[in-house]
């Protein structure tokens, strides 16, 4: 399945819509910290689609809620699960993440 992943003002809601069976939006999970300006990426695994969501900014706006925290969603199952945060000794904002070759 092919879907296109638009993620709300704070990360606070994920929309996904199946561009080739239904083409219907669902609201999905939250992620589980209200994060922003963090870089989002997907990977397709065994027919499986995962959203992730790397490092950003917490709800502080501040320099010391700049996190290096991952988030990984399962979009079979709708669940979150927090992941090895991104290495380095600092987290950054505005960020970007791909996958090429199956990775990201």
């Amino acid at each position: 399945m092919n879907y296109i992943f638009l993620l709300g003002s704070l990360l606070t809601f994920i929309l996904a819509i199946n561009l080739f069976a239904q083409n219907f939006w669902t609201v999905g999970n939250p992620l589980p910290k209200k994060i922003s300006n963090n870089a989002v990426a997907s990977l397709t695994i065994d027919d499986t689609c995962f959203v992730f969501s790397f490092m950003g900014i917490d709800t502080t706006k501040i320099w010391s809620g700049i996190t290096q925290e991952a988030f990984k969603l399962n979009t079979f199952t709708n669940q979150w699960t927090q992941i090895a945060s991104v290495p380095g000794s600092v987290g950054r904002i505005a960020a970007s993440a791909v996958e090429f070759k199956g990775k990201i």
